[in-house]
């Protein structure tokens, strides 16, 4: 019989570990990311779909979780084991890449943003497809205020893929 002492601290563990994960889709949540500050080079990608709205006024909730699901497993598919996957609420997403530069992120970029158009989505959105814009940052601060600004960089990026034409990956400057 497990001590009560020993089925505390699980619980506590429960507990912390359901403060930070996004429960539809088992990624870190926006906590969980405020409380991990990655040191060295870093990468974010950011990550908006295009036209969700769409996908749950006609769809349904439903339909959009299952979107929603399928895209968190793409973004892990896609990533280093030590890279982490957020999502931050709605349909955006964040992935944190350490030890990374432009070339490695921009790759990991387009290699998600592909697999996601590749999804087949049947029933799921319109023409059973869904495009992301994805936005690029790269940091070499390891300081809150450092990391903070490669967000606020990665964050405003998908808006230029949208503006773009969307279905896209852009850098920020």
């Amino acid at each position: 019989m497990a001590s009560p002492r020993s089925a505390k601290a699980r619980r506590e563990t429960d507990l912390r570990r359901a403060a930070l994960t996004d429960p539809l889709t088992g990624l870190g949540n926006r906590r969980a990311l405020e409380t991990r500050v990655p040191e060295g080079d870093h990468a974010v990608l950011s990550l908006d779909h295009d036209y969700f709205k769409t996908v749950n006024d006609t769809y349904g909730h439903q339909a959009g979780d299952s979107v929603l699901s399928q895209v968190a497993a793409v973004i892990i598919d896609s990533t280093r084991s030590d890279d982490q996957a957020y999502r931050l609420g709605g349909d955006k997403f964040l992935a944190v890449l350490p030890d990374s530069d432009l070339h490695h992120a921009t790759a990991v970029a387009e290699r998600i943003r592909t697999r996601v158009t590749g999804l087949d989505l049947s029933g799921l959105a319109p023409n059973g497809r869904m495009t992301v814009s994805v936005g690029v940052a790269v940091a070499h601060a390891a300081t809150i205020e450092g990391f903070a600004d490669v967000l606020a960089g990665a964050d405003s990026a998908p808006y230029s893929s949208k503006e773009a034409g969307r279905d896209r990956v852009t850098v920020a400057v």
